[in-house]
Parts: structure tokens; sequence; C-alpha cells
């Protein structure tokens, strides 16, 4: 009696959950209910109370899983609108950036990419491109001009053959921008993976572009290079680079000393500057004491060695 009795009971659950999920699916169910209430008929009346708690029990569960995918289904349509909103912002990101730094002008910023991983390089370098100029030539040359200058720093890549994997990895940051000048400081990391080694160094470089007159304003072009380099060896400038967190006690006598018997043609050729429309910073690459560093002055303390048309247009 009892073998018979667990034979029906597993019957009425098995036939219960066929049921149940053939509910979730939104299947009919009236054959399946009709040997549901048959057999729950043949049982006494404890026993059907029970399995009538059970199919309940498996019901609201049913029903606890539909509500639960519902609520899946509205957070992935909720994330959705939230990407979209996100990509809408970003759209607009930069001009708010231009506007929160004060920059007023009548175009935007556009972040482009340059990647080459041939032959054993990696090379990632991301640059401005400006957009919204009335003269669509005009445009295309600056935007050319700032790609020409920014993949300038890639230097000698490896070729085939190589056995080391040559890296550079830049990203932009604009200092300062108006509707006749731009200054870019670039950072990031360069250097040589290799079979049982690995040499990266960080790297800065900045550049500075008259757009009026289309080109780029090497330090030379900006400044007497000669009484430039007097007032690096007199500590005129102030360190502000940061390194993990805080900035290093280098003055830059002590750091452009190494090229002293050359400065002046470093500063010409191997150095660059940047500027905030405030201050006037110079970028000294170092071998010894970290891998760049930047030294920082009001533009009102070196006035007197800058060419005075190029800071007019700062203004």
């Amino acid at each position: 009696m009892k073998k018979r009795f667990r034979r029906k009971w597993k019957r009425i659950v098995v036939t219960i959950l066929l049921v149940s999920i053939c509910t979730a699916c939104g299947k009919a169910q009236e054959d399946h209910r009709a040997a549901d209430i048959a057999d729950r008929a043949a049982l006494g009346s404890e026993q059907a109370v029970e399995m009538e708690v059970v199919v309940r029990t498996v019901r609201e569960r049913v029903m606890d899983g539909e509500k639960t995918a519902q609520t899946v289904e509205t957070s992935v349509i909720e994330e959705t609108e939230t990407v979209q909103t996100e990509e809408k912002a970003a759209t607009v990101m930069l001009d708010e950036e231009n506007k929160e730094a004060g920059w007023s002008v009548d175009f935007e910023i556009i972040r482009k990419a340059y990647h080459c991983n041939e032959e054993r390089n990696d090379i990632n370098i991301y640059y401005p491109q400006l957009t919204g100029f009335a003269d669509a030539a005009k445009e295309e040359r600056i935007n050319a001009l700032i790609e020409e200058d920014a993949k300038k720093w890639i230097g000698e890549t490896n070729k085939e053959g190589d056995d080391s994997l040559y890296s550079l990895d830049l990203d932009y940051e604009v200092k300062f921008l108006n509707d006749r000048m731009i200054s870019i400081l670039y950072k990031g990391r360069r250097g040589y993976f290799m079979p049982k080694d690995a040499k990266l160094r960080g790297k800065a470089v900045a550049t500075t572009i008259d757009m009026e007159e289309e080109k780029v304003i090497a330090l030379k072009d900006i400044a007497d290079v000669s009484k430039l380099g007097d007032m690096l060896l007199a500590d005129k400038f102030k360190n502000i680079t940061m390194w993990d967190g805080s900035i290093l006690e280098v003055e830059a006598s002590t750091v452009i000393a190494i090229y002293e018997d050359g400065l002046e043609a470093d500063l010409q050729e191997r150095h660059s500057w940047y500027t905030d429309g405030e201050h006037f910073i110079i970028v000294l690459a170092d071998p010894k004491y970290c891998d760049y560093l930047e030294y920082s002055i009001d533009i009102e303390s070196v006035r007197h060695i800058l060419d005075e048309t190029l800071l007019k247009k700062l203004e």
C-alpha cells in the first residue's frame, strides 16, 4: 500500500512540476490539471491538503520567477538607456570642458588615435582634432599639422626580425586653447620589452601650435634660449611634476647640469614647452633623476625673454 502511495505521490509531483513549467512558458494546462485533480481525489483529505500546499508553493515560485525575469528585463532596458545617455553626454563633454576651462571658441575637440601593432611594435598615440571651423580647408590643415606633430614622437620603430617589442603609449591634455593658439601636453610611457627584460620609462612632450600662422612653435621661436637657460640654471622655475603623488624635489639647475655644455642646443631641439595661459612650462627630458620633469614660471616673470607677438595671441 505504501509503495503504491509513493508511486502515486511521485507521479503527482512530476505532473505538478510539468504543469508549472508549462504555465511559466504560457502553454495550455487543461489536460494536466484534470489529471492532477483526479489523482488528488484518490488520496485522503490530509494528503490532498498537503498536495494543495505544494501546488500553491510551486506556482508562487513560478510567479516569482516571472517577476524576476521582468525585473531583469527592466534592468537591461534601464542600463541600455543609461549607456545611450552616456554616449549622448560624451558628444558634448568636450564642449563642456571648453566652457569649464574658460575657452571661448566656436569649435570643438575630437579625440583621435593612431595605432601600430605590426612587426613587434605596440604604438598607441591619442591626439586632438578640431571640428567646427568656418573655414573647412584651414581646419583640415591645422588637424594635419597636429596629427603629424603627434606622430613625430614615435621615433625609430622595430623592423622585421627584431626580438624586442617596441612600446609607446601617449595620451594628451589640452592645456590652452583659443581661436589663435592650442597648447597640448602628451604623457605616457615608451620603451622596449625584451625576452628577459623590460625597459619602459615615462615620457612627456609638449606641442604649441599657432593656428593663425599654421605652424608649430618651438622653444627657439618664442624664447631667447640663451637667457632661458640662464634662468633655469638660476632656479627661477618651479618643479610641478607629480611622481607617486608628490613632487620630486629636484631643482632645474641640477637636472640641466647634465646638458650644460650643450644646453642652448638642447633647448632648441630636445626639450619642449607648453602654456596654460598664465604660466610658461618647460618639459625637460632627464635620464638621471627620473623620466621627465616640468618646470613652471609665471608668464609675467619671463615676458622680457618671450616673443611679444606670440604672447598677444594668448590673450
